[in-house]
């Protein structure tokens, strides 16, 4: 499928086939470019209007295609003067402005005279309609800019008319042949018949002096190149007495003198040197010298290698002081310089292959020119230091947005997440008590507590006497007591040591669990009053509601297993060390703006996130469409390609010999960001 199409609009569809229903046309004026808002484009029916639009122009010329019926070409001209935009599409307007076509086109920079480099362009754009009838092929001669087509057309029709002026005896034109031999007209011309019949009779004829023909003596003597003449005997006419080349004279007449020595030729003219002659142009090689001489101090050479099938180089030489330069070569059609010998890229090529930028530019503020390498640090690219402090090695550390988390990777090695304000380690994940968990696997309490007058903070047993809860030592005299002096009541029912009690569990508060006491069921604020059973299964403590089984009791002795936690080791090896960074986290809560902070010194370092660093790094490096200074070969003596262009060749003339009439090809340098986007440097 093509890339580049032109396609006639809805809008100008039906202005076709109204104008066709109608029996009238529809008058096509003015062509307009665009430049697709920086970005390519497609053309579809749909559009009214281009893109966007850079520049309007009336059209140049609007005329049927010769060899395809049904298409119509429209051209327009713009000149040196206008420019300064890229050109992507372009679109026909009536002369009312409504879009009758429109098209794309490859990407091309219109500069102009202000930026260094102007040019004439013409742009042509076909389109295909039903009826060519319909279009009005008319346009405003008072608009017209002849393009070198038009001109050559124009021509092309003249020559082949016969509406030429008549020649008179004071005027060239066309004439008409006659083979009349006694016509007296001045408008005719003679055809070689007529020429024929006049010239035969006047070989029948002498002159009005009669004798000529058997003359043997001129009556006056004339001179023939210098030499007297008159006709009594012959002359001899030589080279010199001409001016000209004596038979041998540069090879003139006859070969060249052969010799050994380039260096021995001391005689002007055209000499030839055999394989393995000294001071040849091309050494081991036949050779064919031109010599011209001032005197024996100062000589010319000009050499080229003989024979072969191909043309071969040519070179020249002088000899200055009696002493001979070297060969230098010369640059013709057949021998053309190459982008090497002229110290440019090749047309083909890319900026590999230079070695000094022209203008120095900074990366990341560090000064580049293209002739020696950099370094770049942290700090040049807004970073965190990575590695150089006490103990680390030099692994690559990557941190990056999965979208939702910061993640860390060492080397090839997942991380997993880093723990910040807005991402904190979960109780589970550093082996802690959550908010709301239960002291079953603590081993120290928060803040200390007494029990019974003793300290207790959870690290070590305590042990309680009968002092501390204010009750009888064993062997105290209780042992022998009876009866207790003051009566009490144990659970409502009256004891006084003298006799024993009997306690029901209606007594307690308790449902009946046997004979066994039990821990209270239920009444605590949100329970509910489902039937919890406590047992021991041999090996652990297991709990039941009801008919549930919820599993076993996790004690001193059984406690709960580490469930995707990390022990102290894996923890040291996941996670930020404290001899080099305290906290991590996000400054004002932004989680656009992350950040370190130094244990040692205390100072913030601000990590660089995902957004910032695709928008200050390069993804590809691209060349530009090219464009083409001085296209007409005018004398130049000082250019530079426009800003964030490149020279990439050039266009000589052979038969200029001024170095300063050549055409230079140039493109713009396009690098793409991460966002997908194309633009020019420099822009």
């Amino acid at each position: 499928m093509s890339t580049f199409k032109s396609v006639v609009t809805t809008l100008g569809q039906a202005r076709i086939a109204a104008a066709i229903a109608a029996g009238t046309d529809i008058n096509i004026t003015q062509l307009a470019v665009g430049d697709g808002d920086g970005k390519p484009t497609t053309p579809v029916a749909s559009q009214t209007k281009l893109v966007k639009e850079v520049y309007r122009t009336p059209l140049n010329s609007l005329k049927l295609d010769p060899s395809h019926g049904n298409w119509v070409i429209a051209e327009a001209v713009l000149s040196a003067s206008v420019g300064g935009f890229w050109m992507r599409e372009m679109g026909l307007f009536s002369s009312d402005g409504a879009l009758i076509a429109v098209c794309n086109m490859a990407d091309t920079y219109k500069p102009t005279l202000a930026e260094g480099s102007g040019r004439t362009q013409t742009l042509r754009m076909v389109i295909a309609v039903s009826n060519t009838e319909a279009i009005s092929l008319l346009i405003d001669d008072s608009v017209i800019m002849a393009t070198e087509q038009y001109v050559n057309d124009l021509l092309a029709a003249h020559e082949k008319s016969r509406n030429h002026p008549d020649g008179t005896t004071t005027a060239k034109g066309f004439v008409q042949l006659s083979s009349l031999v006694s016509s007296t007209s001045e408008a005719l011309a003679a055809t070689p018949k007529a020429v024929k019949a006049a010239n035969d009779n006047a070989n029948g004829r002498l002159p009005s002096g009669g004798t000529a023909v058997a003359a043997t003596k001129l009556a006056t003597a004339r001179k023939i190149a210098g030499l007297a003449f008159d006709g009594t005997k012959d002359i001899n006419i030589t080279s010199t007495d001409v001016g000209a080349l004596a038979p041998g004279d540069f090879g003139v007449g006859s070969y060249g003198k052969s010799v050994q020595d380039a260096n021995a030729i001391d005689a002007n003219g055209f000499y030839l040197l055999p394989k393995g002659a000294d001071n040849a142009p091309v050494a081991g090689t036949h050779a064919e010298v031109i010599h011209a001489g001032y005197d024996n101090n100062s000589a010319k050479q000009i050499a080229w290698r003989a024979g072969g099938s191909s043309v071969s180089r040519m070179y020249h030489r002088a000899k200055s002081a009696g002493k001979w330069g070297e060969y230098t070569g010369v640059y013709d059609e057949s021998n053309k310089p190459t982008a090497e010998d002229v110290g440019a890229l090749p047309s083909g090529g890319t900026a590999a292959a230079a070695t000094k930028l022209a203008t120095a530019r900074k990366i990341a503020g560090v000064a580049f020119d293209g002739t020696k390498d950099i370094s770049l640090t942290a700090a040049n690219v807004g970073a965190v230091q990575q590695g150089g402090g006490t103990g680390m090695s030099s692994n690559t550390i990557r941190i990056g947005w999965s979208g939702k988390k910061l993640l860390a990777q060492v080397d090839s090695i997942q991380m997993g997440e880093l723990y910040y304000t807005n991402n904190p380690p979960s109780a589970d994940a550093v082996g802690a008590l959550p908010a709301e968990g239960t002291a079953a696997a603590a081993t120290k309490l928060a803040e200390s507590r007494k029990i019974a007058g003793v300290a207790f903070d959870g690290t070590k047993d305590i042990s309680i006497s009968a002092g501390n809860v204010g009750a009888l030592s064993s062997g105290g005299t209780a042992v022998a007591a009876t009866k207790l002096a003051t009566a009490r009541k144990i659970a409502g029912v009256a004891f006084d040591g003298t006799k024993d009690i009997t306690l029901s569990n209606s007594s307690v508060g308790l449902g009946n669990v046997g004979n066994h006491a039990s821990v209270q069921q239920g009444g605590g604020v949100g329970m509910g009053t489902n039937k919890i059973y406590i047992g021991w299964t041999g090996a652990k403590v297991k709990i039941q509601v009801d008919a549930s089984d919820m599993g076993e009791v996790y004690t001193t002795q059984n406690k709960p297993p580490f469930v995707d936690a990390y022990s102290k080791t894996e923890s040291n090896a996941h996670y930020i060390a404290r001899d080099s960074v305290k906290t991590a986290g996000f400054a004002s809560g932004n989680v656009a703006n992350p950040y370190m902070r130094h244990e040692a010194s205390d100072a913030v370092v601000y990590l660089a996130d995902r957004n910032w660093s695709d928008s200050r790094f390069v993804y590809d490096v691209q060349r530009g469409s090219q464009a083409l200074e001085n296209a007409g070969w005018t004398a130049q003596q000082v250019w530079e390609a426009p800003t964030g262009c490149f020279m990439t060749g050039l266009n000589i003339r052979t038969d200029l010999g001024d170095c300063r009439m050549m055409g230079k090809y140039y493109r713009a340098l396009m690098i793409r960001s991460a966002s997908g986007s194309w633009r020019q440097v420099g822009n």
